[in-house]
């Protein structure tokens, strides 16, 4: 987690920021967007208060950050932890809040790759269930029922058609996900390459889904379990990054193929192109190519599903919360000494006394 924010990391610690700085900006974003100022002080309490947007709408995943942070307050054992920032809660930090990260620092369970500015951690659903380990315990089991040579020899993709383009009348064809079951239907071979939308969602026009529906790219709703009977997955991301979907797909001993997207998280830069991932261009020029390589490179591509898998299954809860707690400690090493006058409001935030 170091290594990705290491960037962010240089930023801050040339520009330097105060307690003064993060109420301005937490003030200007707080009625528009789900975030959260957190302030930990010398009395050994963290408080967390939540923007207008969230206590309004109660979206946001400020329960499961809450206890991201409980954890990291009552497992860290470096120095003593200091300081304000930021959280960003909404799925992903897009391009017209990047200005506010290049004033504050921002956590964020998701970024664009040109964003120097604003600090990666885990996504909710990784820290909901510490790691996903049910979720892998359950792909072993699978694993063993369903081994490589068992699984079918095809690419795979079901999805919603949730992604950034989809809200736009013009570019909705362009979106990820759409491209990919538009690809497949007129490839016209199942047993090669079968995606198609499960879901129709976040659209504006009411004559989209029957739209979707004449296209052919609709199929059946297939549960995320019956995705391991296939070799080889691809991740297409949606809004932002696909969280469980792709960390899943990665350790599932499946062939992963990841089309290029300038959304990443907070492992990525641990994964290797044609290592652990074959990677597809984001119009998808090279994907008739793909699939003739995998077809011609079984043993390869057996070998990427090896690694992509073993990388995942290594990445582990307990030490993301260390790596958390490093983190925000390098953060406030940015910090100009603090006051403590940043301003909370005590019946609109939350407090965490650190064990």
């Amino acid at each position: 987690m170091r290594e990705i924010n290491s960037t962010a990391l240089n930023y801050w610690n040339a520009t330097r920021y105060s307690d003064r700085t993060c109420d301005e900006v937490y003030a200007e974003i707080e009625r528009d967007f789900l975030v959260a100022k957190v302030r930990f002080d010398d009395s050994h309490t963290i408080d967390i208060q939540l923007s207008e947007k969230v206590r309004q709408s109660g979206q946001g995943h400020f329960p499961t950050v809450i206890r991201f942070i409980e954890d990291i307050a009552n497992q860290w054992q470096g120095p003593e932890l200091k300081g304000t920032l930021l959280i960003w809660l909404e799925d992903g930090l897009w391009r017209n809040v990047v200005p506010y990260a290049e004033r504050a620092p921002l956590l964020t369970f998701g970024r664009l790759r040109y964003d120097h500015y604003s600090f990666l951690i885990p996504d909710p659903a990784f820290i909901e269930s510490k790691g996903y380990q049910e979720d892998i315990e359950k792909l072993r089991v699978i694993d063993e029922e369903t081994p490589w040579e068992k699984k079918i020899d095809t690419i795979f993709w079901r999805g919603a058609s949730s992604g950034a383009n989809m809200q736009s009348k013009e570019l909705w064809k362009s979106d990820p996900r759409i491209r990919l079951s538009l690809f497949s239907k007129e490839f016209g071979n199942t047993s090669a390459i079968d995606a198609a939308i499960s879901k129709v969602v976040e659209v504006i026009d009411p004559g989209r889904p029957a739209e979707l529906e004449q296209l052919g790219i609709v199929k059946e709703y297939i549960p995320f379990t019956e995705f391991m009977r296939y070799r080889h997955q691809v991740d297409a991301d949606g809004i932002s990054c696909a969280w469980i979907s792709c960390f899943l797909k990665l350790a599932s001993d499946c062939t992963l193929l990841k089309i290029d997207s300038p959304n990443i998280q907070w492992y990525y830069d641990r994964l290797q192109p044609w290592k652990h991932f074959i990677p597809i261009r984001d119009d998808l020029a090279d994907l008739s190519s793909i699939i003739a390589w995998i077809e011609n490179h079984p043993v390869e591509a057996r070998a990427t599903a090896h690694n992509g898998c073993t990388l995942a299954r290594e990445l582990r809860y307990e030490d993301t919360v260390r790596e958390a707690g490093a983190l925000i400690s390098s953060i406030f090493h940015c910090q100009f000494a603090s006051n403590d006058t940043s301003s909370f409001n005590n019946n609109e935030s939350v407090v965490i006394r650190q064990l």
